[in-house]
């Protein structure tokens, strides 16, 4: 079903990737009751950075992401990794529960 300018939605999600949907997917859970919308240009969800052709998986997880390890007065800083990493394994453990 295609929304009308004029529908109100609780929630707008741009892109139907992984993060997207697990947005969704939580949202779902947590407000039940929530109205949501996902906005996604291509034909196909996941067909972009969330496709396995166009993603080694190391992102998501913050490994061997140059751009997360500043270098720092000489030093590699590995703080702002090692965040998102422990961020991405409670994704991890929550599309687990989705399995279950």
């Amino acid at each position: 079903m295609s929304p009308s300018q004029n529908d109100r939605v609780d929630v707008a999600l741009v892109g139907a990737g992984v993060i997207s949907t697990t947005l969704s997917v939580m949202l779902r859970e947590l407000q039940p009751d929530w109205s949501q919308l996902i906005i996604e240009r291509q034909d196909i969800p996941a067909s972009e950075s969330s496709d396995p052709w166009n993603n080694a998986g190391t992102g998501h997880s913050a490994l061997c992401e140059l751009n997360y390890t500043p270098e720092v007065n000489g030093k590699v800083d590995i703080t702002k990794a090692v965040n998102i990493n422990e961020k991405f394994q409670v994704s991890r453990q929550f599309w687990s529960y989705l399995v279950e």
